[in-house]
């Protein structure tokens, strides 16, 4: 049941996070966010205890969201969901090293981002 999923939202752009936000209220998650920083999320995450983070990939701050992932999945395990528009091969390397990721490219297809997450989480 989806009601009691959580959904951690990590996006820098407020239009888009608050779109991604919605749509996974509209599918029945509970959804956190926006944070805009890699420092952020990872500072959250203990207090929220997601089962899924969404990620977008460049975020504000010194650190992406690959380096948060790397530092979140050291204190707990879940999927997470990386977003970005960005399709280079070091990107997709340094993605394929985490162990529960997935990757979708930008802009993202909400059915296909809601799919996904269903898939995850069941």
């Amino acid at each position: 049941m989806n009601s009691m999923k959580k959904i951690m939202v990590v996006e820098d752009e407020q239009i888009i996070a608050l779109g991604y936000i919605m749509a996974l209220k509209k599918a029945g998650f509970e959804a956190f966010g926006a944070f805009d920083t890699a420092q952020k999320a990872i500072e959250i995450v203990p207090s929220i205890k997601p089962d899924l983070i969404l990620m977008d990939i460049k975020l504000k701050g010194t650190m992406d969201g690959i380096d948060a992932a790397e530092q979140i999945l050291k204190n707990g395990k879940f999927p997470i969901i990386f977003m970005s528009g960005n399709n280079d091969l070091e990107t997709k390397t340094r993605v394929q090293k985490i162990k529960q990721a997935v990757y979708l490219n930008k802009p993202v297809v909400i059915n296909k981002m809601i799919k996904k997450i269903n898939e995850l989480l069941n």
